[in-house]
């Protein structure tokens, strides 16, 4: 497949975080990432890479209240672009018409890092087996669906992309998601049938630096 057996850099450098939906004041936690079938269709207690010793046990953790978190707090931050490797925390952010950014396979046509898309469909597990492109995504397999945005150009000003056959809508692993809530700006053309737009040169360094860790 295009992205199943390829290793996701630095993955085993993170940690696990899940929550509990009979409480919502503790959190489960363990040492070090796992993408095996199992984890990614959220049967933990048959972790193949916990049998082995290679992540840590699951453990419960209460979360405690801020109390300095008063009525002065700067909310301003929830319209900055949200760029980490805590993938299952950002795939669930990833709401329609979000752009998002996944990591790139090494050996792509574009030669580029990563893939910019316009969500068309949130975070879902499949209930059926499905081929997207030259992927087959298997039931369980949780994915975000969404539209494909082409990088044209590479400026001082920003990174320019255009909006690549925005009736084809794809599916990618949610372990790929890498950005979202990306900011574009509309870039004026005239020799051009489709929307040209533009990304800030720091999130598109901040993107690049992420997916170098």
């Amino acid at each position: 497949t295009k992205y199943g057996c390829e290793r996701i850099p630095n993955s085993r450098s993170l940690h696990s975080l899940m929550t509990m939906d009979s409480n919502n004041w503790t959190i489960c936690t363990r040492d070090y990432s796992c993408f095996c079938y199992e984890c990614m269709n959220k049967s933990y207690s048959e972790c193949n890479s916990q049998k082995h010793g290679y992540v840590g046990e699951w453990k419960q953790v209460p979360l405690v209240v801020d109390d300095t978190y008063g009525s002065d707090h700067d909310d301003s931050f929830e319209d900055v672009p949200l760029i980490s490797t805590d993938y299952d925390h950002i795939s669930g952010l990833v709401k329609q018409g979000d752009v998002f950014a996944v990591i790139a396979e090494e050996a792509n046509i574009e030669k580029v890092e990563y893939y910019l898309l316009r969500c068309t469909e949130e975070r879902t597990k499949l209930t059926c087996e499905i081929t997207s492109e030259v992927t087959t995504f298997f039931t369980g397999s949780v994915v975000v669906q969404g539209t494909y945005l082409q990088q044209v150009k590479a400026l001082q000003s920003g990174i320019h992309f255009v909006d690549y056959k925005p009736d084809k809508k794809v599916y990618h692993y949610t372990h790929h998601i890498i950005a979202t809530g990306l900011q574009l700006q509309q870039v004026k053309t005239t020799n051009s049938k489709r929307k040209k737009w533009r990304l800030d040169v720091e999130d598109h360094e901040k993107i690049l630096q992420v997916i170098e860790k």
